[in-house]
């Protein structure tokens, strides 16, 4: 099913998974930013930042060797992995309930200019700034300090 919205700089980003009410498997683990809902049957994937749809793709893309030519033929997308659990596995109280298996699902995110409706490809940002030595000198470009 394919969904269309519009992101503008500074908007939250919001995706959810929903498991069958009466699904074999429901969610039990997952890993930052996402949540369980309260509800048991939902996974929530919340970014707040000001680049928040940026920030989506960059964690949460799918890997090259995720595909059979070890490139995304459709760049943007996502890999979101679960993990699961039995529903009718009893839990007692302050238990942890062990992951049975591991649900992979796999998101599509086309974008495009508002403007005139081109697709837009991310470049690859880097995930942190290059280490600086403290106390040697900066060089330009021409080697000068």
């Amino acid at each position: 099913e394919q969904k269309t919205g519009r992101w503008r700089y500074g908007d939250q980003v919001n995706l959810s998974l929903r498991w069958a009410k009466d699904a074999d498997y429901v969610p039990t683990k997952v890993s930052a930013p996402a949540e369980i809902g309260s509800d048991r049957l939902t996974v929530d994937y919340n970014y707040e930042s000001i680049w928040s749809l940026v920030d989506l793709i960059q964690r949460q893309s799918a890997s090259p060797d995720d595909f059979d030519s070890f490139r995304d033929p459709e760049p943007h997308t996502l890999k979101l992995t679960v993990g699961t659990r039995r529903a009718k596995q009893k839990i007692r109280k302050g238990e942890t309930p062990k992951v049975e298996q591991t649900a992979r699902v796999f998101v599509r995110i086309s974008l495009f200019t508002p403007e005139t409706k081109e697709p837009l490809v991310l470049p690859n940002f880097p995930r942190s700034a290059p280490e600086i030595e403290v106390g040697r000198p900066l060089q330009d470009g021409g080697g000068r300090p």
